[in-house]
């Protein structure tokens, strides 16, 4: 799931829910509505979040296997 990678490359850059959401232009509560997997990002929030994240947005929006 999409928020599972957004939580664990936030995890791994040391940054909180706080740090991400500032980096992001976003809010604290949307991010984590994100990781819990509430509702997907935009395409331009996944490009932004690939970015802050320094990984790529075809990571980030891949599949999952079966």
């Amino acid at each position: 799931m999409i928020g599972d990678r957004i939580k664990a490359a936030r995890l791994a850059k040391g940054m909180s829910g706080d740090d991400l959401a500032r980096a992001i232009g976003a809010s604290r509560q949307t991010v984590s509505n994100w990781e819990r997997g509430v509702y997907a990002p935009s395409r331009d929030n996944i490009f932004a979040l690939s970015k802050a994240l320094d990984i790529a947005p075809e990571t980030m929006m891949k599949e999952e296997e079966p």
